[in-house]
């Protein structure tokens, strides 16, 4: 986001609070970020008792309705669990991470592409990581670097690249890292399965969703080789969302497919353009893309 401090009030019963975004950037690279893309949905946000993110992935949204205080409770969720270990250590102690983090980066001063000496210490550090011990402290560590490291910070599913250990596993990432001490206190953090929170009871709730995407199946940019990414069943999404009884917004690609799950009697559907760039695990990089924003019947036309 271009605007770096901002004032925030939707509504006349909000008071305006200023917000330094530095403080709230996600530390993480990941494939389909949504960081440069907030401005585009966000403003379809409504203020609510409770903010829920099924798909949380990278965390720039979260970090973002946090920020806004677009709620009094956040609850979150995904399906990686090593994404996972990495937000809930974020929540416990970001500055123990950041540190464990700096102790572990190793300097580098070869050439930036793939050559025998890069691929020698390439070699000994990710040996070196993977001595790690099991804990969340260790795994969170691990997994943040890997996705500092790795072509458009695929983590599990892409290797570690020069150009990427140098250039984007650097110490003012560290520090983002360190700025989200505390941001996450009180947010509930789950590890399951995306349903229970479309469906949950409550009171007041809005949720965002962004999940896999469905002409991007075969880039297999989630989890390990991308097994979080293949075979997403977006017919089982769709009809759970139509039965969804709290107020709902997803991004998702736009495509005949996805047009066809959402009928216009219970969505609303709105078209945008992002030119979004990411690597798959053969080294592909994607193309600019059509997208879509769907909501709840009603939420986009009054917005």
């Amino acid at each position: 986001m271009k605007t770096i401090i901002s004032e925030i009030s939707d509504s006349p019963d909000r008071p305006v609070i200023t917000v330094d975004w530095r403080d709230w950037r996600s530390p993480l690279r990941y494939p389909g970020g949504k960081q440069k893309d907030l401005p585009i949905f966000t403003p379809y946000f409504r203020s609510a008792k409770e903010y829920r993110e099924p798909f949380l992935g990278g965390g720039s949204v979260l970090l973002h309705a946090i920020g806004s205080q677009v709620a009094q409770e956040f609850w979150a969720n995904d399906a990686n669990p090593l994404l996972m270990d990495f937000w809930r250590q974020v929540q416990t102690d970001a500055i123990a991470l950041a540190r464990l983090v700096r102790s572990l980066r190793d300097d580098y001063d070869g050439e930036q592409h793939k050559c025998d000496q890069w691929v020698a210490f390439r070699d000994r550090y990710q040996q070196k990581l993977a001595d790690l011990p099991g804990d969340r402290l260790h795994n969170a560590a691990r997994f943040f670097i890997l996705n500092r490291s790795t072509a458009s910070g695929l983590t599990e599913s892409g290797g570690m690249t020069a150009a990427a250990y140098c250039g984007r596993f650097t110490e003012s990432s560290i520090q983002r890292l360190e700025n989200l001490q505390d941001r996450l206190a009180g947010v509930r953090l789950t590890l399951g399965d995306y349903r229970e929170l479309i469906h949950a009871p409550g009171e007041d709730v809005f949720i965002f969703l962004d999940p896999p995407y469905f002409s991007a199946e075969q880039s297999r940019l989630y989890g390990r080789s991308g097994d979080l990414h293949k075979g997403f069943n977006h017919q089982q999404l769709a009809d759970e969302l139509r039965d969804c009884p709290h107020d709902w917004l997803m991004t998702i690609d736009d495509c005949d497919a996805i047009q066809d799950l959402y009928s216009n009697q219970w969505a609303d559907l709105r078209p945008w353009t992002k030119p979004y760039s990411m690597t798959n695990t053969q080294g592909r990089r994607s193309k600019a893309g059509r997208e879509l924003l769907i909501a709840k019947r009603g939420l986009l036309a009054n917005a």
